[in-house]
């Protein structure tokens, strides 16, 4: 991998690591033993380019996802969409099941989007769930419904059977997630447009905001002017569109600075600033301290995302 830029982490070379109990193609992998990735992965920062869920069986892990630090324990189950930043702090006897699944293949499962996004949107930071026994089970049956399937022969029918699988699994965990959190699916599915707006506002910004920080760019893949974007994200989030844009920029820049061996003109070329000085100043008047300043730090303080 790559030693100057953060890791990227794809299910191709995961499967280049490790023997996964089963695959398909580079669309699906499950790993029964997360111990070789914790011990492999992880030490720093590594951006993962997959849907990834993890189920811990026993034990337990300090992992910080972007920079908010979370404590995992036995029967909790971790969901953690494309382009986050993962590293494990430290770990204790932790026994998991891992499984990761493409982009491309969440497309072909053929979701009801429009009622699950809305509810997994919220968790900008993953979602963590304490499982009870009835949910472990039915999670348990699910993978190996799935895994059983993956290593039959592979036809139309039983990748559409994977599908269906995979389908019933998401809306399976949105029913649990709703109940844990108290969010009603038939309340979060009749989003109005503003929320919809929204949304679609914050997946552009996942996918472009180490090129792009114009709101103008935003609103015209969006077909709206920045002024009504800008009026309909603070509506619905109470944070303004720049604001969303600086968080994304600064977490990458940080992440960059601390864990990755470019140097701050390198790092500042990457993410799209015209001059080192010019991003040095924006980093500055963002976090109140230098890159160099932040490079030199020994920890990174525990942060957690605006409400």
């Amino acid at each position: 991998m790559n030693s100057d830029k953060l890791d990227q982490l794809t299910i191709q070379s995961l499967k280049e690591i490790f023997k996964p109990t089963c695959e398909i193609d580079n669309d699906y992998i499950l790993l029964d033993s997360f111990n070789e990735l914790v011990d492999t992965l992880f030490q720093k920062p590594c951006r993962i380019e997959a849907y990834t869920g993890a189920c811990i069986k026993s034990g337990s892990a300090k992992i910080r996802i972007n920079l908010e630090e979370i404590e995992v324990t036995a029967g909790m189950m971790i969901l953690i969409d494309p382009g986050k930043f993962v590293q494990i702090i430290e770990t204790n006897n932790i026994e998991a099941k891992a499984f990761l699944v493409s982009e491309k293949f969440f497309q072909e499962m053929h979701l009801d989007i429009k009622s699950l996004m809305p509810l997994y949107a919220q968790f900008l930071n993953g979602i963590y769930l304490m499982l009870n026994e009835d949910e472990s089970l039915l999670l348990e049956y699910y993978f190996t419904l799935f895994t059983t399937l993956a290593k039959s022969h592979q036809d139309k029918f039983i990748k559409e059977a994977m599908y269906k699988v995979g389908s019933a699994l998401a809306f399976s965990l949105a029913s649990i997630l709703s109940k844990q959190k108290n969010l009603q699916l038939t309340e979060i599915s009749n989003k109005s447009r503003a929320e919809k707006i929204y949304l679609n506002f914050m997946d552009l910004i996942t996918k472009f905001h180490k090129k792009e920080r114009m709101i103008s760019f935003y609103a015209d893949k969006l077909a709206i002017t920045p002024k009504y974007l800008t009026t309909i994200v603070k509506q619905v989030s109470h944070k303004s569109a720049a604001e969303w844009i600086d968080e994304f920029v600064i977490l990458e820049a940080k992440n960059l600075i601390k864990y990755s061996d470019m140097s701050i003109q390198e790092i500042s070329y990457e993410l799209n600033f015209p001059t080192q000085s010019f991003f040095g100043k924006y980093f500055k008047h963002h976090t109140g301290t230098t890159p160099g300043s932040y490079r030199k730090q020994e920890d990174i303080p525990s942060e957690k995302p605006s409400e």
